[in-house]
């Protein structure tokens, strides 16, 4: 029989101990295979999605989970995930940011090149903001 705890989404801390990363009481304690709780700075250092480094920076992306166009801007630590890697996308002709996290990636949420769908509405897009920046620069003579 394996030392390995049955269940989802278990890791292994450095004192030998199994915890799962999504278990966590309201202080922020831990809860490890043991069924003890450990204080915050005993939890292990947070991993950063396995995906992070295939996103290039102004790439459009199809969110798996919303459907939703996406652009990559960039990456940054949260110190609120202990340090996690995160991605960070805005969302295409819409207000707001898409922070993509390893609980994410754990869940199935992908980031895939866009398809026909999305790529037709980005060049459609794009044509009608240069429309619209041509007529109001025609206007300002």
């Amino acid at each position: 029989m394996s030392d390995y705890p049955s269940g989802p989404y278990w890791e292994q801390a450095s004192n030998g101990k199994w915890y799962q990363p999504g278990v966590l009481s309201r202080a922020g304690w831990w809860r490890a295979s043991d069924n003890r709780w450990y204080r915050p700075e005993q939890a292990p250092a947070a991993r950063s999605r396995p995906d992070l480094e295939t996103w290039e920076v102004g790439q459009h992306y199809d969110h798996s989970t919303t459907g939703a166009i996406v652009r990559y801007i960039g990456r940054a630590s949260m110190p609120e995930l202990r340090g996690e890697e995160v991605g960070i996308f805005e969302y295409f002709k819409i207000d707001g940011h898409l922070i993509a996290t390893m609980a994410g990636f754990q869940r199935g949420e992908t980031f895939t090149l866009p398809g026909l769908r999305s790529s037709a509405l980005i060049v459609l897009a794009a044509a009608i903001d240069e429309t619209i920046d041509t007529m109001f620069d025609e206007d300002d003579d």
